[in-house]
């Protein structure tokens, strides 16, 4: 999947609004697993408001600690893929991300 095609999915995905807070408009895209590591794909990118240094990318890419235990970022060794990894949204809480731009349900939920 290109680049573009990722990014269009992803953004018709959040409608516009921050998947991570849901109060403020997408600014950015959001690699779960890093740039160098995670491929452009929508179970991997997350669309945020900020750029990396402000909103709610910046206190991903600033304090990253807390944010593994989330999903909104993948440890490079983790053996599992990024649909496979539940993302704490805003309005659904844990949801895994497929690469059609979906949510669902954790796979580990009943």
């Amino acid at each position: 999947m290109s680049e573009r095609e990722c990014r269009a999915i992803v953004a018709a995905r959040s409608s516009g609004v921050c998947e991570i807070c849901g109060e403020q408009p997408v600014q950015s895209m959001h690699h779960r697993l890093t740039r160098k590591y995670g491929p452009w794909s929508p179970a991997n990118i997350v669309a945020l408001c900020g750029d990396g240094v402000a909103g709610c990318h910046g206190r991903v890419t600033n304090t990253r600690g807390q944010y593994y235990d989330d999903g909104w970022l993948i440890h490079t060794w983790d053996l599992r893929t990024p649909d496979e990894i539940p993302f704490l949204h805003w309005q659904w809480g844990a949801v895994c991300l497929d690469n059609a731009g979906d949510y669902h349900q954790r796979k580990d939920a009943a």
